[in-house]
């Protein structure tokens, strides 16, 4: 084991992590009761994205003081996001008013179709979605995430100490382990929780669901609003369960 692997989360007091389940979850269900509003959702999703970057930048530093480790991510390594990502229904809902908002019909388009193609390749080569399928995210494009800034939690948490390990697992599906510092997913998996639990709680939708596809469902006309006024918009995205190679992801 790498020995950054082993950095856990003491002295991490700056985001407050030990309160960040309740927290997010109050914050969300005030968003979204008596009326689900959209500013409320983007500005609990845009802190909890804050929060959770926080927490990767301070136990980076950690691993680099402390093991000598430096993250291998950069920008342009993208073999992650061939990876099933999960999110909340809030973070899908955000971005989707997200882009409604700034993308032009054309783009936001051709998007749609996109991902309509993912799920379909992901579904006939990986029917339960539990394996890996090297499949790229509709939302990368050259290597580059389209929406890095208001990307999901569980993308904002995935990190490696090793590029080629990550080549090997998710590109050539080589069942070898990816050195992480494990604190991180650990940690803002509790902010993550946080909005899981207050959908949960309002009953605004599953707790976790598969990304692209229902990023694909809340784009389509209307059903923001169909979802806003109680209507079971992403129950057919919903996931049971991770597979053991995600890591919160």
């Amino acid at each position: 084991m790498h020995r950054a692997a082993t950095i856990y989360n003491a002295g991490v007091d700056a985001p407050n992590v030990s309160t960040a389940r309740r927290r997010y979850a109050e914050r969300l269900v005030a968003a979204l009761r008596p009326a689900r509003n959209l500013a409320g959702v983007a500005a609990v999703t845009q802190a909890a994205g804050a929060e959770v970057d926080q927490i990767v930048t301070i136990l980076e530093q950690r691993a680099r003081d402390e093991a000598g480790a430096t993250l291998a991510c950069r920008a342009g390594c993208h073999y992650c996001c061939t990876m099933r990502v999960t999110a909340s229904v809030a973070e899908v809902v955000a971005l989707a008013d997200h882009l409604r908002r700034t993308w032009s019909s054309q783009d936001l388009e051709a998007l749609r179709r996109s991902i309509e193609a993912y799920d379909r390749d992901v579904r006939e080569n990986d029917p339960h979605l539990m394996s890996i399928y090297p499949r790229l995210c509709p939302l990368n494009a050259e290597g580059l995430c389209r929406v890095y800034a208001h990307r999901p939690l569980a993308c904002r948490s995935f990190q490696s100490l090793d590029a080629e390990a990550c080549r090997r697992r998710f590109i050539e599906r080589e069942m070898v382990p990816v050195p992480q510092v494990t604190a991180i997913p650990a940690m803002s998996g509790t902010v993550a929780s946080g909005l899981q639990d207050a959908a949960e709680y309002v009953r605004a939708g599953p707790r976790v669901v598969h990304f692209a596809p229902a990023l694909g469902e809340a784009l389509k006309p209307g059903r923001i609003k169909d979802w806003q006024q109680g209507l079971d918009v992403f129950g057919p995205y919903y996931l049971v369960s991770l597979p053991d190679h995600v890591g919160g992801r």
